[in-house]
Parts: C-alpha cells; structure tokens; sequence
C-alpha cells in the first residue's frame, strides 16, 4: 500500500517542479503565427518599419522591402487581403496596401520580414510608437 502513494507523491512532486520552472522561463516570445482576426491596430516607426499589435499582449515588428512612406501619414490605414488560410506566419502570407481616407489609391507595401518581440522587447518600445 506504501508503493503506491509514493508513486503519487513523486508523481505530485514532478509536476510541480515542471510548473514552477514553466514560471521561471526566461521572456516569453509569441509564437511566428497569429490569425488575420487577432490583429488589433499598427505604429509606423519609419517608412521601413511598423509594429503591429496582435491579440491584447503581442507585438511584431514587421520591415518592408522598399521604402513604404504612406505607412507614416497621419490617417493611413491598413488594407488586406486574406486568400485561403487566415494565419500570417511570414512575409509571403501579407498582401498588405496602405491608404489614406477615400478617394485615395491604396499603395502596394511589400512585407520583408515579421518578427514576435518578447516582452521585454515590447516594453522597452517608446510609448508614441506603441501599437
């Protein structure tokens, strides 16, 4: 009766250790895929660069290939189309345009590189560039 109940509390004692160092781990990076509906709003941080907000706590840095100034108007919004799958993983799953308030013409902005930041990262982002 005595091996039984150790089994369990090896067992309880296992788990536990697995928990508690699941809450030790260093910055948690949000994983390279997010779904086209989770996305929640953008900050240009340059004609390069943007940071988009996923979800309420994720952030990407997103870089284009070629310089993308509408990004950095004031009113720009952004325009995308989802064809087949709505996860984003990378570059080739943006058909990302920017435009400006009607009747403007939405520019082609071609997405080179999507990166999740940590935390860490995203707290040490300034504030008037926070997504």
């Amino acid at each position: 009766m005595l091996r039984p109940l150790r089994g369990l509390l090896i067992g309880a004692a296992c788990l536990a250790a697995g928990s508690a160092s699941a809450k030790d781990q260093p910055d948690r990076k949000p994983s390279q895929c997010f779904r086209s509906r989770d996305y929640q709003g953008f900050r240009p941080i340059d004609a390069h660069a943007m940071y988009i907000r996923v979800n309420v706590r994720d952030i990407y840095r997103i870089e284009f290939q070629d310089e993308c100034r509408e990004i950095t108007y004031p009113d720009a919004r952004l325009i995308t189309v989802i064809r087949g799958s709505d996860q984003i993983c990378g570059p080739l799953d943006w058909d990302l345009k920017v435009g400006q308030s009607p009747p403007d013409i939405p520019v082609p902005c071609i997405v080179k590189s999507q990166t999740p930041l940590t935390a860490a990262e995203a707290a040490a982002i300034p504030a008037k560039q926070r997504p």
